[in-house]
């Protein structure tokens, strides 16, 4: 008898206790007193090609210097996240360098915590490595805990020599296109353009960083350069534009800019077939969520739901956008939602557009 009302003591005490711990959960006390890490793929003071922006000396139209565009997100972010999360946890950024990002966000999909605690600003071309190079990048983007993007990106590419002013002039001449190495997003952007629009790009490459191909281009060495982010111009930048000192040809984004001139045309809407606009959504369509906070697979629906709240909570916040305007930082925010609606809807591209996707990387520059 003793035995059995024991049994029935211990039987309320867990049904009790269990709403509790549920509760407590819910309402993120979970992070009272933890530390969150946010990953970015990129060492110290490295760069992310696809992204010149640096918080460094100003060089004219784009920055240079220490630094990259991820880790000054990520840090920007680190300041003002824990006071939207209730415990307000500290939060820290780790660096997590390799593979152009692909490091961190394989680590985030496949070794990280699923506690709510790893986070990783990553690149957005991370999220569509396991289509183009699975034996690399063994994980599917689509089980990451998505928590929103601090911007969506729009790229160009960025001409300087006179006579090339129109779509039409990259295919009457060869066009020396600046770059950093031969599997950079920024050169794959190039090879993409290159083989669905009938460009005559011959890649010039071994330039440390995008931001460094813009002095050579002025001194016409090469003609311009790909991959270059509107979230990266500044105002001298946007003045050089409007007076014609270079010129933007085309925007790569799945949406136009409103920054850019509407004449500008975009790739989507100069691609020659539905093939081809497939293969820019796989190349091109990630950018839409430039700036993707995400959590590791698994992360418990309350806690992912806490971090959701807080990110949009931050983006909103009057401190933050002081801080990010006077650094400079564009911010467009995305919702977790359409980011996981975009990534179902490449993966579900044909099989057709994703192997002519990898050959045209796998081919590589001439």
């Amino acid at each position: 008898m003793a035995r059995l009302i024991a049994f029935f003591i211990s039987l309320a005490a867990a049904l009790f206790a269990a709403p509790s711990a549920h509760a407590q959960d819910k309402g993120g006390e979970f992070f009272a007193g933890k530390t969150i890490r946010i990953l970015v793929g990129y060492a110290p003071g490295g760069t992310a090609d696809a992204d010149p922006r640096a918080p460094g000396r100003p060089s004219g139209l784009i920055f240079s210097g220490p630094g990259n565009g991820f880790e000054t997100y990520a840090r920007l972010l680190a300041r003002h996240l824990g006071r939207f999360i209730p415990g307000s946890p500290k939060i820290v950024v780790q660096n997590m360098p390799g593979v152009g990002g692909l490091r961190a966000a394989s680590y985030l999909a496949g070794e990280a915590a699923p506690d709510g605690l790893t986070l990783a600003l990553l690149n957005p071309a991370n999220a569509t490595a396991p289509l183009l190079a699975p034996a690399s990048a063994a994980f599917d983007a689509r089980r990451l805990g998505w928590i929103g993007s601090m911007n969506r990106e729009v790229g160009t590419c960025a001409f300087w020599t006179a006579g090339i002013d129109r779509v039409e002039d990259l295919r009457k001449r060869q066009v020396l296109i600046g770059g950093t190495g031969p599997q950079a997003q920024a050169t794959i952007e190039a090879l993409v353009l290159q083989a669905l629009l009938g460009f005559d790009f011959r890649l010039i490459l071994g330039y440390p960083s995008l931001a460094d191909i813009r002095q050579p281009a002025e001194r016409r060495e090469v003609d311009g350069f790909c991959g270059y982010l509107v979230s990266a111009m500044n105002e001298t930048a946007r003045t050089d534009l409007a007076e014609g000192k270079f010129r933007i040809l085309m925007q790569t984004g799945l949406e136009p800019h409103p920054l850019l001139p509407p004449d500008i045309p975009n790739i989507f809407d100069i691609a020659p077939n539905e093939e081809a606009r497939q293969v820019m959504k796989v190349v091109f369509g990630p950018w839409a969520f430039g700036k993707p906070l995400a959590a590791p697979p698994g992360v418990p629906a309350e806690r992912l739901a806490v971090l959701r709240e807080a990110l949009k909570a931050t983006l909103a916040d009057p401190s933050f956008l002081g801080e990010a305007a006077r650094g400079g930082l564009e911010i467009n925010p995305v919702a977790p939602e359409a980011i996981e609606a975009l990534l179902a809807e490449i993966y579900a591209l044909p099989a057709a557009a994703i192997a002519r996707t990898r050959d045209i990387i796998q081919k590589g520059p001439d």
